[in-house]
């Protein structure tokens, strides 16, 4: 629900994320297991052009 208010979809994250449920008990199960909840509305939206200006590394 939390995604769906920040206008974001599944098939608009990297390959590299998984979207998961916000349930409470599964983000404790895998914050335990070492993965990290990352609160979409504190980032701001970037096109991949905006994040390698910031970042030329990733080139």
């Amino acid at each position: 629900m939390r995604r769906a208010r920040a206008g974001y979809k599944p098939d608009e994250f990297y390959d590299v994320i998984t979207v998961a449920p916000a349930a409470v008990s599964d983000l404790a199960k895998w914050q335990n297991e070492g993965y990290s909840y990352m609160y979409a509305e504190m980032f701001p939206r970037q096109t991949r052009e905006e994040i390698v200006k910031q970042y030329p590394e990733l080139q």
